[in-house]
């Protein structure tokens, strides 16, 4: 998995953080992030898989402290060259084996984007909610956005285009993923599926669909080419992200625990 998300690193931002679909869906993410928890006071922050950096700019930009950690140690670099004169410290960690992180155990938001926690399976998943609820202060909260098992756009797309295996296959136990032109090891986690295997550490805040309307990543070349559409499609996800229970349809889902 390492090597895999080396390889994308120089090529991630391009084709997925900058896109349009990405940008639409980061902002979907950070609405929430800002009504519930960045926006009240300044906090310390631990964020999982930062991949590029993007969100940890954002919370250092508006006076967070924040640790970054990927398995990627280009993923890192790349982060890194982002954050000139902020208060973000980097660092290499395998989620696999998150025990080992000597980061500290004063933490008042830890957070994982965009589907970095499906590179995990569901025994890991189970373990990082442990490990994370003791990384928490009192009252601390744990935010990730996951890829759910189901997603609308997905498999019409699919259906649409004969690829009868591609349409349905987040629901297999795991699936090859590409990701900048790499196959990665990836699971899917429906909402249920995510608050059960976290259920004995932390009480579910809430559920929000990210990218009901707006497709995967994958359409960019298709969207981009109409403004109006994607324009139209972003604005019914904001009519429609009211109901919790189409955080089962969509690309992702933004799913908030606070610490029991």
């Amino acid at each position: 998995m390492k090597s895999d998300f080396d390889k994308a690193a120089n090529s991630y931002d391009e084709e997925f953080t900058y896109s349009s679909i990405g940008t639409i869906q980061r902002n979907q993410v950070w609405k929430y992030l800002n009504e519930e928890v960045v926006d009240k006071q300044s906090i310390k922050i631990l964020e999982l898989n930062c991949g590029t950096g993007e969100d940890a700019v954002r919370f250092a930009q508006k006076g967070h402290e924040v640790v970054a950690t990927d398995i990627s140690e280009n993923m890192l670099k790349v982060a890194n060259e982002k954050s000139d004169n902020l208060q973000i410290s980097y660092r290499v960690l395998d989620l696999n084996k998150i025990e080992e992180f000597e980061g500290g155990k004063d933490f008042d938001l830890v957070f994982s984007n965009f589907g970095g926690l499906n590179c995990v399976s569901s025994d890991a998943i189970r373990k990082l909610g442990e490990v994370v609820s003791k990384m928490l202060k009192p009252n601390g909260r744990f935010v990730a956005v996951v890829m759910p098992e189901f997603c609308l756009w997905e498999t019409v797309y699919f259906l649409l285009k004969g690829r009868w295996k591609e349409a349905f296959r987040r629901a297999k136990e795991y699936a090859m993923a590409n990701v900048s032109g790499e196959q990665v090891k990836t699971y899917y986690f429906s909402p249920g599926k995510f608050k059960k295997l976290n259920a004995d550490h932390f009480t579910t805040e809430i559920l929000k669909p990210i990218g009901l309307h707006i497709p995967p990543s994958y359409l960019e070349n298709f969207l981009k080419r109409r403004p109006a559409l994607l324009n139209l499609l972003d604005k019914l996800d904001t009519v429609f992200a009211r109901y919790s229970w189409q955080a089962y349809l969509s690309d992702h889902y933004y799913i908030q625990f606070s610490k029991k």
